[in-house]
């Protein structure tokens, strides 16, 4: 029970957390909704003495009190650069923070997908037998995923991006990821889906004719889809990495610029 006149005391419970790491964190440029999903998920691992846990989005969405779609990209943000590891749990997704902190790879979401499948950077979490070996606090190679999981991990995230920007709901099931890991194994880049992505929604949200088509067996149709990178001309910017929109809109990093160079807001 707790009290207005009293303050927290560590001797009523208390999450044990390594410095090095802590320090670590603090200079990783988190986003807010970065940071706040980091500590639940740190609270409700380490808080209890595990190194990972079944953690629901709900779950987190009640310890945040930001909104299960911004939980979600957040996660998986976090997931693709390194931060947080996700296996296979109990009863659901299990999820823990990624001790190794030099594997931790945040300049832009977008770009730490692309690395994750071109450079084999760890996103997922070994099962708990292998961690219970083989894991060691700040120390070791780093893990390896095969790269069919690695390029599930960016399907999953580019989904994400795509109900995002839509206002969507659709499921990461086997059906969609099949499309996009198609195009992946094609050499198209998540930057390249992305924009895509991005493009047709600009041209076709909103239009009754057209909107239905902002679906995964639409955008990413290997005859579709082929046609709609063709359109986009030349896609990223060598100078600074921008990917054009049109109309003088643009995204940046993982996010997307006005004409007048402000950020938009995606509710």
């Amino acid at each position: 029970m707790t009290h207005e006149n009293t303050s927290p005391q560590v001797e009523d419970g208390h999450t044990r957390l390594a410095n090095e790491l802590l320090e670590a964190m603090c200079r990783a440029g988190f986003s807010a909704r970065q940071w706040a999903v980091v500590m639940a998920v740190v609270r409700k691992t380490y808080g209890y003495g595990k190194k990972a846990d079944d953690i629901s989005l709900g779950q987190l969405s009640s310890m945040t009190g930001i909104a299960k779609p911004h939980v979600s990209r957040a996660v998986n943000d976090l997931i693709v650069a390194g931060v947080l590891r996700r296996s296979a749990g109990t009863f659901g997704n299990s999820l823990s923070l990624n001790k190794r902190y030099k594997q931790w790879a945040l300049a832009g979401a977008a770009q730490a997908v692309t690395d994750s499948v071109t450079q084999g950077l760890p996103i997922r979490e070994p099962q708990k037998e292998t961690i219970q070996k083989k894991e060691k606090p700040l120390s070791g190679k780093p893990d390896s995923a095969p790269p069919c999981q690695r390029e599930t991990d960016a399907a999953e995230a580019i989904i994400a991006h795509l109900n995002e920007v839509t206002g969507s709901s659709f499921k990461p099931v086997e059906s969609n990821l099949r499309l996009v890991r198609g195009r992946l194994g094609e050499g198209y880049t998540v930057e390249e889906i992305r924009a895509v992505i991005d493009a047709k929604r600009a041209e076709w949200f909103g239009n009754p004719r057209w909107g239905k088509y902002l679906r995964p067996a639409t955008l990413f149709n290997a005859t579709n889809f082929a046609q709609y990178v063709g359109l986009l001309g030349n896609v990223v910017a060598p100078e600074d990495g921008r990917i054009d929109l049109g109309n003088g809109r643009y995204r940046l990093n993982g996010r997307i610029f006005g004409a007048d160079g402000r950020p938009e807001v995606v509710l």
